[in-house]
């Protein structure tokens, strides 16, 4: 063969191996990518399920803590008996070890006054042994409503999320909550810095998921519910309860969860 011809054909070769060792590691890459996204994928679920699994374990507790002391955590009249006072109620900065008496009312209050009622439950439930943690008992700086998780709430299993306790009771015509009786409710989201844990922490397909497993699949119905669009925009479709969905032509995190009548 001619050393032109020759040369032009390992041109031609060393091209086409080209060509295909690009294409090999197109398909690595995609692969790969293709892996890694399989793998968040996984990961976010076990978290969102660990999430879940955490819920029910607050709500166990507060109901043995309620079968063992016969008050509710946060509200019971003679903590201080139990676990030491603490030199001013609500306090800031404690270690988790002093405490204080609640009002005894029936209601672990997240708001007013005895608003600490929602940080104080969670110390006595660890107190009492029955959740995992110590917690100080008192607001953040903020307000008296400051929530920061794992310092005076538990720290979720899900990324950037805290748990919530406190009395909702009946609610009507508000902008934060859909109608209806919410007793006792355990809420599942961030920190939003001046309030209990309720700042947007699952996309509304993760929200729809949970509501699904537990309940029927409607934001505004049922034991698992959202925020209105004025705590939660982008989570559900309307304010309105009879018409509302889940947003799910929205991909990005918007939605709390809210767990009802837990005790």
């Amino acid at each position: 063969m001619p050393r032109t011809a020759q040369h032009t054909a390992q041109s031609a070769t060393q091209q086409a191996f080209s060509l295909l060792e690009m294409a090999i590691v197109v398909a690595v890459v995609g692969l790969i990518i293709g892996g890694v996204m399989a793998t968040q994928d996984f990961v976010r679920k076990a978290e969102i399920s660990a999430g879940m699994a955490e819920v029910d374990s607050v709500t166990k507790a507060l109901n043995t803590f309620v079968s063992n002391y016969h008050a509710l955590p946060g509200d019971m009249g003679d903590a201080e008996a139990y676990w030491g006072a603490r030199g001013t109620c609500p306090g800031t900065g404690l270690d988790g070890q002093n405490t204080c008496n609640g009002n005894n009312d029936g209601r672990i209050e997240h708001s007013g006054s005895y608003a600490f009622e929602q940080f104080t439950a969670f110390q006595h439930m660890a107190q009492a042994g029955l959740i995992e943690g110590t917690y100080t008992g008192a607001p953040g700086p903020a307000s008296n409503r400051d929530a920061e998780i794992g310092v005076n709430v538990p720290e979720s299993s899900i990324e950037n999320a805290g748990i919530g306790i406190g009395w909702t009771g009946v609610q009507t015509g508000t902008a934060t909550y859909y109608d209806g009786n919410y007793g006792h409710a355990i809420s599942i989201g961030a920190e939003n810095g001046n309030n209990y844990a309720i700042a947007p922490i699952l996309t509304p397909q993760e929200a729809l998921n949970i509501d699904l497993k537990i309940d029927d699949g409607k934001p505004s119905y049922g034991e698992v519910v959202v925020f209105k669009s004025g705590t939660n925009p982008n989570c559900a479709t309307s304010d309105t309860a009879a018409s509302a969905e889940y947003n799910l032509t929205y991909s990005e995190i918007a939605c709390a969860a809210v767990f009802r009548n837990r005790l």
